[in-house]
């Protein structure tokens, strides 16, 4: 078991700009994400694998950064490996009751499910989970799932390692520092996204149903998306922490981005410990993926 990411070690690097650790080719794209970052008074880190995973970027790549809602992407591949082995159906009603509906947290299904004592089917709670990042929604499949545990063992079973899925958002409500034990490395968040974009992790209709409901993201659209052109086609997870003392906890956003002529690339960009403003974060997010995108529309640069 990887340690899990505390919470004192990344406050203590507030104290210095963004360090920056670069494992990857020194590309002109890990010059230009360098400068976007430098001087940022925060804890930064960028996993960018382009087609074929030739010249990949990594910055600070193997640093354990807190995920939020990213792991509900996580939570989706359980839940749609337990479908493609027949185990549950995505049709399967739910039944969900006032209790497990929390008003105090973020859940637009709260909108059509005011009272609970409803029957919900597991593809509608998925698409809440990714579509809308409905932490309500979260919950309910983490049950169905058999709690973290088992949806941290599917994962490490994918060959992925570097990351950790231990709370729900019930947990993480009632203990503030259990956020930082749902964590992943930068480069783990991308080969996770490069497997499920070839195919390697799930049926093609499973498959196909979750890059439709990740196309469909209408959380950070100020991140990954926010300065690509219209043509891009991106699929995404983000996932946003708490602000505490001028501090925020996370701002991230991975995904896969693909031109028009079919190219693809997977990036991953965690922000932790972060004195910015959140206007900040997302910009940083936006102008790393607009780099990318930049670079690699040449198809020489892939």
């Amino acid at each position: 078991m990887n340690k899990i990411f505390t919470k004192m070690p990344f406050l203590a690097a507030l104290l210095l700009c963004c360090a920056v650790s670069c494992y990857a080719q020194n590309s002109p794209l890990q010059k230009t994400i360098e400068n976007i970052i430098q001087g940022k008074r925060a804890k930064i880190g960028v996993a960018i694998i382009p087609e074929e995973g030739r010249k990949y970027v990594e910055i600070n790549g193997d640093t354990q950064y807190p995920m939020q809602s990213v792991y509900k992407f996580h939570l989706a591949l359980a839940i749609l490996d337990m479908t493609d082995k027949g185990k549950i159906s995505l049709d399967k009603d739910i039944y969900v009751t006032d209790e497990d509906l929390n008003p105090d947290t973020y859940s637009p299904m709260l909108k059509k499910y005011t009272g609970g004592k409803a029957y919900i089917p597991v593809r509608e709670l998925l698409r809440y989970a990714i579509t809308e990042s409905d932490n309500n929604a979260s919950d309910i499949l983490f049950k169905l799932a058999g709690g973290p545990t088992q949806v941290n063992h599917y994962i490490s079973s994918t060959g992925v390692n570097n990351i950790n899925i231990a709370a729900t958002e019930k947990k993480m409500r009632r203990v503030p520092l259990a956020q930082y034990s749902n964590w992943s490395t930068p480069m783990a968040a991308a080969k996770l996204l490069e497997k499920f974009y070839g195919g390697e992790l799930l049926m093609e209709s499973s498959n196909s149903l979750l890059w439709d409901m990740l196309a469909k993201t209408v959380t950070g659209p100020k991140r990954i998306k926010a300065l690509l052109p219209q043509e891009a086609v991106v699929a995404h997870k983000t996932g946003t922490g708490i602000r505490e003392k001028g501090v925020m906890s996370a701002c991230n956003d991975i995904g896969i981005v693909k031109f028009p002529d079919g190219r693809h690339f997977t990036i991953a960009v965690f922000i932790t410990g972060s004195k910015e403003s959140d206007e900040t974060n997302e910009r940083i997010i936006g102008e790393i993926a607009k780099a990318a995108w930049d670079y690699y529309k040449d198809t020489g640069a892939l």
